[in-house]
């Protein structure tokens, strides 16, 4: 339901959301094992994406406290700068990678999920989500890769 409601539950024409759960296996998402997300910096939306992580146990965002006191919530287009080949590198890790990728603190040992906002999302924003990053190819493409064309007569 999430993917076809955007915020507020606006239409998917104003904004645009995406529930990553689990690993393209199928694995739950677990502090206890780094996951990275590297797709294109610039997105194709009229306003910005980001990239916000969440407890799977309270759907909050994680207390500063069980994160090493980091602040980090969110990286989103407007805080983040692509690499040579123009794309985002986010590790969502326990400990900090030091790799030059974009860190999203997670608890180790404890699930969560991650969802990828896009504010209002244009027709070559289809195939190129986070999704269909992450789930094309694997058996859970069918359920996780969005059907969504985003061609609202733009």
């Amino acid at each position: 339901m999430l993917t076809h409601l955007g915020h507020l539950g606006f239409p998917a024409e104003h904004a645009y959301y995406e529930l990553i759960p689990m690993t393209p296996e199928g694995k739950k998402l677990n502090g206890s094992e780094d996951f990275v997300l590297t797709m294109a910096h610039d997105q194709a939306v009229g306003k910005f994406w980001s990239v916000t992580r969440y407890s799977d146990e309270t759907r909050l965002p994680l207390d500063p406290e069980t994160i090493g006191g980091s602040e980090r919530q969110v990286w989103a287009g407007g805080n983040t700068t692509p690499d040579a080949d123009g794309n985002i590198t986010i590790t969502f890790s326990s400990e900090n990678p030091e790799n030059g990728t974009y860190w999203m603190p997670v608890v180790d040992g404890e699930d969560y999920y991650f969802v990828v906002r896009y504010y209002l999302p244009q027709e070559e924003l289809a195939g190129n989500t986070a999704q269909s990053i992450i789930y094309k190819g694997t058996k859970l493409e069918n359920l996780m890769v969005p059907k969504a064309t985003f061609n609202y007569g733009n």
